[in-house]
């Protein structure tokens, strides 16, 4: 809590540069609530979230991927600006 901002923004690079994708990215539990008509983020359940490349699921019922749409090419150009900012920062 009383890091300077670049410290922050060097921290969040260097750590998802290294992140083992498709490992998601998640802040908190995901929380499934029977009765509610609302699909969940869920893997093992729907075929669809499997392929997912790069899962960062929001923290707010219902818990979904923020950005399903990464294909593997888009994948790794993002990684690889991740490892060039991460090695700028440093």
């Amino acid at each position: 809590p009383n890091a300077a901002a670049s410290t922050i923004v060097s921290h969040f690079f260097e750590l998802f540069s290294k992140w083992d994708w498709p490992t998601p990215v998640v802040l908190m539990e995901i929380v499934h609530l029977p009765g509610l008509p609302f699909k969940v983020w869920d893997p093992p359940r729907y075929k669809s979230d499997k392929r997912h490349k790069m899962p960062v699921v929001n923290p707010v019922y219902p818990a979904h991927n923020c950005n399903p749409n990464i294909s593997r090419s888009t994948l790794f150009i993002i990684l690889e600006e991740f490892k060039r900012a991460n090695v700028l920062l440093k």
